[in-house]
């Protein structure tokens, strides 16, 4: 799991460090400034690789929710205006596709893994590397997990184990 606090940590990011936060901005290019991560777990590259066949489901759902809910909330807005029907089934969907979105994301900061993308199931995982924190990273679509980058670098820095 991945703790938030006030506190400062010795993990910083910059501008080109994206992150998803739920309850803020659909994208922010860095934690909220109140905002620290504090890993409560290190992945190893084989322990990192072996937890992929069960994020690969975690991690497509999201995405296909995420789909879901930006489709029915465009729908849903045309029915409001159209008529005022009270909510009725189409509010109902939109709930039950937030819940699973949201018990998704709490799977992910559970097993302490970083969401960065979920349009492509791109993901980061705390790792200790020479004796400095960086990120191993991964995406869907990927068999194994073989790149990582420094916390304050993002995809583009992205580099071969």
């Amino acid at each position: 799991m991945v703790r938030t606090t006030r506190r400062p940590t010795s993990i910083s990011f910059s501008g080109a460090c994206r992150i998803w936060w739920p309850g803020c901005a659909p994208w922010r290019r860095s934690p909220p400034p109140e905002v620290r991560l504090v890993p409560e777990k290190f992945y190893s590259v084989e322990e990192a690789n072996a937890l992929l066949p069960k994020l690969k489901p975690v991690l497509q759902r999201i995405r296909d929710t995420q789909e879901a809910l930006a489709r029915d909330k465009t729908v849903a807005a045309v029915r409001e205006k159209a008529a005022h029907n009270g909510g009725g089934l189409p509010g109902r969907h939109l709930s039950e596709l937030t819940r699973a979105l949201d018990r998704d994301l709490r799977q992910l900061q559970e097993w302490g893994i970083l969401l960065r993308d979920p349009g492509i199931g791109l993901i980061d995982f705390f790792h200790q590397r020479e004796g400095e924190t960086v990120f191993l990273c991964w995406k869907l679509g990927e068999t194994n997990l073989e790149w990582w980058h420094p916390v304050n670098t993002g995809i583009a820095g992205r580099e071969h184990l």
